[in-house]
């Protein structure tokens, strides 16, 4: 009892300015929120350039509810599952599930891919396997990341005049060539600003300035006509 007054002493009054200039700090920090980059049509409303978000689930085998025997005995069920809608085979799946265990619980990684660049549907499909179909995403270990990519539906055809992007020093994507850099101010659209806010005994992101996003660009380029002009040039 002794030791926890004075640990709560320290805290409060011996270094109660530190810890106050710390919250201060983190609080002051301001986050930005990316825009939607616009898309870039043909005349006919075909889609060109657009945004397409992957997905990678991970495991958090460090969660304080993730329960680990639970987790080992459906290896041979999750295993199956995983085979039959994604392919590789049961064994990959199974020695791919086993090897975060083959080390001591606080060695275990907090963010273990399981699979990675998969659909919001798939993502869905994943959550009715077992062990993983826990309503409680904690109890499982389940995290999920995204990461927005442009795709080119028609791949490299009038790739050289619709563009392509390229990451800068602060890993934002922009226009490196064609219509997406001559364009790229009003694709990319005004990131947004958010910061910290205590709300009750947590933080929460609040919005400051919401992200605007970028505009959607139609071209004269005719997918029909383009498709016969490049099947002639490659011919010659």
């Amino acid at each position: 009892s002794a030791l926890i007054v004075a640990e709560v002493f320290d805290t409060t009054v011996r270094h109660r300015a530190e810890w106050e200039f710390r919250t201060d700090s983190l609080l002051s920090i301001k986050t930005k929120i990316k825009p939607k980059r616009g898309d870039i049509l043909a005349c006919d409303g075909s889609v060109l350039a657009t945004n397409i978000t992957y997905y990678t689930v991970r495991i958090d085998f460090r969660s304080e509810q993730f329960k680990a025997e639970d987790y080992a005995a459906s290896i041979d069920e999750m295993s199956d599952s995983l085979a039959k809608h994604f392919g590789k085979g049961k064994d990959y799946w199974v020695n791919h599930l086993l090897e975060p265990l083959s080390k001591p619980r606080y060695k275990r990684t907090r963010s273990f891919a399981l699979i990675k660049n998969i659909s919001y549907n798939d993502y869905l499909k994943i959550r009715t396997f077992p062990y993983l179909n826990n309503p409680y995403k904690n109890v499982c270990g389940l995290k999920l990341e995204e990461e927005e990519r442009r795709s080119n539906p028609y791949g490299k055809m009038a790739l050289r005049s619709v563009g392509t992007l390229t990451e800068d020093a602060t890993k934002e994507r922009h226009g490196y060539c064609g219509l997406e850099k001559d364009l790229d101010s009003l694709l990319y659209g005004k990131a947004g600003v958010s910061r910290i806010v205590p709300v009750n005994k947590n933080t929460i992101n609040w919005v400051d300035t919401p992200a605007i996003n970028g505009y959607t660009i139609k071209t004269t380029i005719d997918i029909k006509m383009q498709d016969i002009v490049e099947n002639e040039l490659e011919k010659e």
